[in-house]
């Protein structure tokens, strides 16, 4: 339950928020009776982070419906998960967002093309339509999330690619190739 997690959140670590965004925050989540939060530039360990707290019946959905690509996108790149639910649906939900990012991207690519455009188009999946890519938001914002992380790209997604027998996957050089019609998400 989110709202109950905020909440008490807020009062654990009531420092970290101003008096505003806490109420804010609080009055949009039970308005809306929202299925997750996400608090945003939050200064930890000399980094600046984002977390997210979210019902794990809405995140399934999400990882295998798209219903929004805000989570399932969130999590097409490369995050640190600090608190991983053991429920074996939540399991599969995650590898089965990352199976169906990468068909999707591949739709998208022509036969042969490098790991780095391959993370690109995966990376952009949760930006497509977004209207802030329109207006006002930085151009570059995909590859500038790709290119520092590629090792956590290859990391996220290396077993995918090897175990796909319709990809022939060249870690070593970096670059992949897609042969005939394929389906790396499984059976239906």
């Amino acid at each position: 339950d989110p709202v109950a997690w905020h909440s008490k959140n807020l009062k654990k670590n009531c420092n970290r928020y101003s008096f505003l965004e806490s109420q804010l925050n609080m009055c949009v989540l039970t308005v809306r009776n929202c299925s997750h939060f996400c608090q945003m530039h939050i200064s930890f360990l000399f980094q600046l982070i984002k977390y997210g707290v979210i019902s794990t019946s809405v995140m399934i959905k999400d990882l295998l419906n798209w219903n929004n690509l805000d989570i399932a996108g969130q999590l097409q790149k490369p995050v640190k998960i600090v608190a991983m639910n053991e429920d074996v649906a939540l399991r599969s939900a995650l590898d089965q967002n990352l199976k169906s990012a990468v068909t999707a991207a591949f739709l998208m690519l022509p036969e042969s093309f490098s790991e780095e455009d391959l993370f690109t188009e995966i990376a952009g999946l949760s930006y497509s339509g977004d209207f802030r890519m329109v207006v006002g938001e930085d151009k570059a914002k995909v590859l500038d999330i790709v290119k520092p992380n590629m090792a956590h790209f290859q990391e996220l997604y290396g077993s995918i690619l090897q175990e796909s027998p319709q990809v022939v996957y060249k870690a070593q050089q970096g670059s992949l190739e897609v042969s005939g019609w394929w389906d790396i998400t499984g059976p239906s």
